[in-house]
């Protein structure tokens, strides 16, 4: 899920907040973002740099590969001080630790906190849609929130899809995690209040949430409830180890509960793709040399606030780690003739967003059941965000699209400064610091002529299936 601005949403737990947690927040923890710091200067400090410091041309030009220039293109809504870099290398650009081969098949987990912001849904089917031999859906795990409620809606969505194939597929849906592993919580969960709209009825929608706020005591809840997830995770991870990689888009509670499971889980994913996290330092531009020993202290965005502590563990826990955030997903707009077409398959015929009041389920022919059910989220959420914004608004983010593509066709679209990534537990505050070698791969800008490729793969499977590697060429 992507950054999230002010307007009508639900700021209330999923959970009771009456009933007293029997979790122990995190103790001794005052010191530790500095201390993590200063344990990694200190590391670098003694390792063998040419230079002092790194100029961003530099790095681009530390890994031979044949782009052109990865000029940032036109951003879109941004509401933080994010830039584009200036003068960047025009022939020249960094490739993450392993690109990605045309030939291999990525092995992926969906962890997702879809049903509120549409990126996730947009995401979900676009992935749905892409060649079987270049992607193998391992399963879905639902995070933050309404986690019954996003598994529900993934359901749909993939049920519908089963129907257009004309077959049964094996993708389990496994809900995680609706609050942060410790407390107190620093931000209650965010709701868009749309959560299911259009796509389940108001008694399913209450029913759900019903069935997740039985758990009084989150002891129990900890036990058995929200660690379904974290065991699928760490079950796969061990089948098939070190040929698994998560995509993850909302909170990494899921994720550190899993680490929790097996500490051996670094080792064996092939790789950990987050939406979220950035190398622009609050109140200023990209560097345009990043120096050895410096702490650079950027925004957090909303995926890692959501549970800063699990973000804080797995962030030291050396995944190889890939983190796509809005310095990248800003610059692109997901608008027009194809946005206008999945609206007008929606079932939702009102004009009030949070309400079901005048649902048609009906299937116009010639398009994918699929894309009706994604296209009703999609037209629910825009009512909402006009709502919200008391304007029209006609388009949207596809933040997880983006990097559900990365992680799937890693190194295609991007460009990664690598280095450490340290996360406070304690208010979410972020710190960059440049490591050629470190196992952190932060997205900096789009390699030459990527932000269309990427656009045209989103349309495109919107509404049809790519059938073989072949169908992909145009895009990659």
């Amino acid at each position: 899920m992507g950054q999230h601005h002010q307007g009508k949403v639900d700021m209330t737990s999923s959970s009771s907040s009456s009933s007293k947690s029997t979790r122990t927040p995190p103790t001794n923890n005052k010191n530790k973002f500095s201390d993590r710091i200063s344990e990694l200067k200190h590391q670098l400090s003694h390792e063998d740099f040419n230079n002092d410091e790194t100029t961003l041309e530099q790095v681009l030009s530390a890994q031979q590969f044949n782009s052109a220039s990865p000029m940032i293109q036109n951003h879109h809504n941004i509401t933080n001080s994010v830039s584009p870099m200036k003068n960047p290398s025009q022939d020249q650009a960094v490739v993450p630790h392993e690109v990605v081969s045309s030939t291999e098949i990525i092995n992926l987990i969906f962890d997702t906190d879809i049903a509120s912001d549409i990126d996730d849904s947009l995401a979900l089917l676009s992935l749905l849609h892409l060649p079987s031999e270049c992607v193998r859906v391992i399963g879905v795990t639902t995070v933050y929130g309404y986690v019954e409620i996003r598994s529900a809606v993934s359901r749909r969505i993939i049920q519908a899809h089963e129907q257009d194939l004309g077959i049964k597929l094996d993708i389990p849906i496994v809900t995680g995690s609706n609050y942060p592993i410790h407390e107190p919580v620093v931000l209650p969960c965010w709701h868009a209040r749309t959560e299911g709209i259009g796509v389940l009825t108001d008694d399913e929608i209450r029913e759900l949430k019903a069935q997740q706020d039985c758990f009084l005591d989150r002891h129990e809840l900890e036990k058995v409830y929200s660690r379904r997830a974290a065991e699928f995770i760490s079950d796969k991870a061990q089948e098939l180890n070190g040929n698994l990689t998560i995509v993850s888009l909302g909170a990494l509670t899921n994720v550190a509960m899993a680490l929790q499971l097996n500490p051996q889980l670094p080792k064996l994913l092939k790789k950990l793709v987050f939406m979220g996290g950035g190398v622009v330092p609050v109140d200023s531009d990209l560097p345009q040399v990043f120096e050895k020993g410096k702490e650079y202290h950027c925004h957090s965005c909303h995926n890692i606030r959501q549970d800063q502590y699990a973000a804080a563990m797995v962030f030291a826990a050396g995944f190889n780690f890939y983190c796509v955030g809005h310095t990248v997903t800003h610059s692109v707009w997901f608008e027009g003739s194809v946005v206008d077409k999945m609206k007008s398959l929606s079932f939702h015929r009102g004009i009030d967003p949070y309400s079901n009041d005048n649902i048609v389920e009906e299937y116009q022919e010639n398009y994918l059941r699929a894309t009706h059910i994604v296209g009703t989220l999609l037209d629910v959420w825009l009512k909402h965000r006009t709502c919200s914004f008391h304007k029209p608004i006609n388009g949207t983010c596809p933040h997880d699209a983006l990097t559900t593509y990365e992680a799937i066709f890693t190194g295609k679209f991007l460009n990664y400064v690598r280095g450490h990534f340290v996360v406070n537990e304690q208010d979410g505050r972020t710190c960059f610091l440049y490591d050629p070698n470190g196992n952190a791969h932060i997205a900096i800008s789009w390699k030459d002529g990527m932000v269309n490729k990427m656009m045209e793969l989103l349309k495109e499977t919107m509404f049809k299936s790519l059938n073989s590697m072949d169908s992909l060429k145009n895009f990659l």
